[in-house]
C-alpha cells in the first residue's frame, strides 16, 4: 500500500520560479518554536575552553613567582641561580599565559561571528516568509 505523505498548502501573492521540488522541500514550524530557536541561538555559549583555564594557571604561577622573588630579595646565602631562575619563570609563564589568552579571545570572536551568521540566516528566512 502506497501512503502519500501529508503536504502543506500555502499561497504567495508574488510570482516565483519554482526550483527542483526535491531541493526545495519545506516543512512548517510554529512561530513559538522559531522564536525559541532564535532566543537559544543568541544565548548560546560553550564552557570555557582549556586554553582559558591553562592561561589562568600560567598567570597564577607568574604572580606567585614575582611574590617569591620579592620575598627572597633580602635573603642571604642563596645560590646564585635561584633569583634569575625565578625571574625567568615569571616572565615565561606570563608570556605563555598571554599567548593562550590571545588565542582564547580569537576563538571567542569566531564563535560570536558564527552566531551572528546564524542570526542573519534566520532574518533572511523570516523576510522570505514574512514571519515573526
Amino acid at each position: 500500500m502506497n501512503a502519500t505523505p501529508p503536504t502543506l498548502q500555502y499561497s504567495m501573492e508574488s510570482s516565483v520560479a519554482m526550483p527542483n521540488p526535491e531541493s526545495e522541500q519545506r516543512f512548517g514550524i510554529r512561530v513559538v518554536d522559531w522564536k525559541r530557536i532564535r532566543r537559544d541561538a543568541v544565548q548560546f555559549t560553550e564552557p570555557p575552553s582549556t586554553m582559558s583555564r591553562i592561561s589562568d594557571a600560567c598567570f597564577s604561577v607568574s604572580v606567585t613567582a614575582i611574590f617569591t622573588f620579592i620575598g627572597l630579595l633580602g635573603q642571604q646565602n642563596l645560590s646564585s641561580w635561584i633569583l634569575p631562575t625565578i625571574v625567568v619563570a615569571a616572565i615565561l609563564f606570563f608570556l605563555f599565559g598571554a599567548l593562550l589568552l590571545y588565542f582564547h579571545n580569537k576563538e571567542i570572536e569566531g564563535k560570536k561571528r558564527n552566531v551572528k551568521i546564524f542570526q542573519n540566516d534566520m532574518d533572511e528566512i523570516e523576510k522570505m516568509f514574512a514571519i515573526c
